[in-house]
């Protein structure tokens, strides 16, 4: 019985200090840009593995230029633009697009869903710039300098888009990475717009809730970057987007919490995933401890 649960402890010690967990949703997109022998695209990780094609003169950025700075961490590079959104003049056709037939697979439909990614502006944001757009409607983009607005349509997409717009000074900075959040519980309506940053832990801005239903999407192109008519350029570095839904379950499970979000944001940062990999191991070896001093006794 003592080595069973001796066994028990150590596997729980293991997978806490790997930053695993058994989670439900479904990981659909992850882009992290680090596939660095593709020099015309990059390939999601998450469970569609669709690659995304650079347009115009979008590209890679140069290693180390990723959300952590080590070696090895890439970023995807929209500072080909000399604006953000409508406000550019050049390069406004640069994006990242998955137009295969699988392109937004498996968002079309979802009941719930989140988006996460980090935003590093190189011009003030606004002008509608675009970080993710999937088909015609469903979007995040920046509609001004201190504000992120998440757009999308349900159902059959007859009702028109729904919209979230939340302002944060975060939203406002220049040559810093801002880690930004929409969720959506298609089971109850609930949307949410978060944001943090290297040294801000991700807070909740603000919420809206709209009919419960799930998401439509007009087509199967995705973008990253740009709007689907190639006018709304991010000017910028975009970094670790990723896209999580229900993956079919019809529940709420695509729709992170709070705690989700500040560990995605926490892992991205070496000294914080490292701290929070010790603290998880001392915590659960003094549990360990204390049971094999004190317990079946």
């Amino acid at each position: 019985m003592k080595n069973l649960k001796a066994k028990t402890l150590i596997l729980t010690l293991t997978l806490s200090a790997s930053g695993c967990g058994l989670n439900a949703q479904t990981l659909l997109y992850e882009f992290n840009f680090n596939d660095s022998g593709n020099a015309t695209g990059t390939t999601s990780t998450g469970s569609n593995t669709t690659e995304a094609v650079f347009d115009g003169a979008a590209t890679r950025g140069a290693d180390g230029s990723g959300v952590s700075g080590l070696a090895g961490d890439y970023a995807f590079d929209m500072t080909a633009p000399d604006a953000m959104g409508n406000s550019a003049t050049s390069n406004k056709n640069a994006a990242a697009t998955a137009s295969s037939a699988s392109g937004a697979s498996g968002f079309g439909g979802s009941t719930s869903f989140t988006i996460t990614g980090w935003a590093k502006a190189e011009s003030t944001p606004g002008s509608f710039a675009r970080i993710i757009q999937f088909g015609s409607y469903n979007a995040i983009y920046l509609p001004n300098s201190d504000a992120l607005t998440l757009a999308f349509r349900q159902g059959d997409g007859s009702a028109g888009t729904e919209t979230l717009n939340e302002s944060s000074s975060l939203f406002d900075t220049t040559d810093e990475w801002v880690f930004f959040a929409t969720s959506y519980d298609g089971t109850t309506g609930l949307t949410s717009i978060y944001a943090g940053s290297k040294t801000d832990s991700v807070s909740l801005l603000g919420t809206a809730t709209f009919d419960p239903d799930t998401v439509h999407t007009t087509s199967e192109t995705l973008l990253i970057g740009n709007s689907s008519g190639y006018n709304r350029p991010y000017d910028g570095l975009l970094d670790d987007l990723r896209v999580y839904t229900d993956g079919g379950a019809a529940d709420a499970s695509g729709a992170l919490s709070l705690g989700d979000l500040e560990g995605i944001r926490a892992n991205a940062i070496p000294e914080l995933s490292t701290s929070s990999m010790f603290v998880g191991f001392f915590a659960i070896l003094l549990v360990f401890l204390r049971r094999s001093r004190f317990g079946d006794r």
